[in-house]
């Protein structure tokens, strides 16, 4: 009896809580009067009837919001940061991305560098902060990369310094020849922990020394075969 009634003690807060959490995403819907505030128009435009051009050929098109501020580009190379265009360190054909101030936020696109790769990175405000890659060898990749302080440059009219080197943290990646893994990094962007599957089909994490060298290694699948 007594056993039941503690099991019932700790059922109850549990059973109310749950039950709180399930008003609360119930109650997460907007109201009618709200949903009417939010419409700009219950006719948008999604079809045309006729195209202007069967085929439109440009080296670069823009896309900019009311204020007349580019916040797309297709077909521009150069990178731009806090008003300034800097020479970009590898060729890019793509599509790039720019917040209100007219800042590169992001992009997607192709890279003849190394061999050609298929990219797609978001940015922080003056530095890259995610990328995926598909590589020519077979292999993708995507990298998270620290946030850089915000500094600028007095003598160029206090502009934000782009390109400030930050560690990267966390990478996934598939090798050519399939191998998934994860890599957790140091402030040196050097690996120390990694998550993969070994050739034999067992999970395994290992940890890592400053150099790359696998000092500890946990595979508990492999362990228990005979």
């Amino acid at each position: 009896m007594k056993r039941r009634m503690k099991i019932a003690a700790v059922i109850a807060p549990l059973a109310i809580w749950g039950g709180a959490t399930l008003a609360q995403e119930q109650s997460v819907r907007p109201s009618l009067e709200r949903l009417k505030e939010m419409i700009e128009s219950t006719n948008p435009e999604t079809h045309v009837s006729k195209v202007d051009h069967e085929r439109l050929i440009v080296r670069r098109l823009d896309v900019v919001d009311d204020k007349g501020a580019i916040r797309m580009s297709l077909g521009r190379n150069e990178a731009i940061v806090d008003g300034i265009a800097y020479k970009r360190s590898i060729p890019f054909g793509g599509m790039l991305l720019y917040d209100d101030k007219g800042s590169e936020r992001g992009g997607w696109g192709y890279s003849s560098a190394n061999g050609g790769a298929v990219v797609f990175a978001l940015d922080h405000p003056a530095q890259d902060a995610t990328g995926l890659r598909v590589l020519p060898d077979g292999s993708v990749d995507f990298q998270m990369i620290a946030a850089p302080p915000l500094m600028r440059e007095p003598a160029l009219g206090n502009k934000l310094v782009p390109a400030i080197k930050t560690p990267q943290r966390l990478k996934l990646r598939l090798t050519p020849d399939g191998t998934p893994l994860i890599e957790l990094s140091d402030k040196q962007s050097r690996p120390r922990i990694r998550l993969t599957v070994s050739e034999d089909g067992a999970g395994a994490l290992e940890f890592l020394d400053a150099d790359g060298k696998v000092v500890r290694s946990f595979a508990p699948e492999r362990e228990a075969l005979p």
